[in-house]
């Protein structure tokens, strides 16, 4: 259930092109160049400038690590990355991370981070959020 008071949630900035493939359904994973400390439930997605908006969230089916190759073959085709990007992003890594993206949840109005917390900044990797941000995104609470 969206919200629950225990669920991991964090906040990623994502580059708006890949933030709105999520938000349409069309990328199915989220990649990252390392893991998180505590494995998220829930992801609040940011798109990063010049959008600077939150657009959403979507809740985590999974989350695979391993060799960026391995990424590479099992998600090609719902990464919503072309090859060269891809290598580009990992370069230097040979370990990668990718979030399975399982319910997506769209705003009909992106708002601002402030709106969602206050004096919450774009974080350079990622931030953990107060489980009740799902609630209000989701649920509109």
């Amino acid at each position: 259930m969206a919200g629950e008071a225990d669920a991991v949630v964090v906040l990623l900035p994502i580059k708006p092109h890949y933030a709105r493939q999520i938000m349409e359904g069309t990328k199915r994973v989220e990649f990252r160049r390392r893991p998180f400390a505590r494995v998220p439930e829930w992801v609040v997605v940011y798109a990063s400038a010049p959008e600077k908006r939150v657009l959403g969230c979507f809740s985590v089916r999974g989350v695979d690590e391993c060799s960026t190759e391995g990424l590479w073959q099992r998600y090609e085709h719902v990464g919503g990355i072309d090859r060269a990007d891809f290598i580009a992003y990992y370069m230097g890594r040979d370990r990668g991370v990718a979030l399975l993206i399982d319910e997506v949840h769209p705003l009909d109005d992106p708002v601002e981070l402030r709106e969602i917390g206050d004096g919450l900044l774009p974080p350079q990797s990622y931030r953990y959020l107060d489980p009740g941000v799902i609630a209000t995104l989701v649920e509109g609470r």
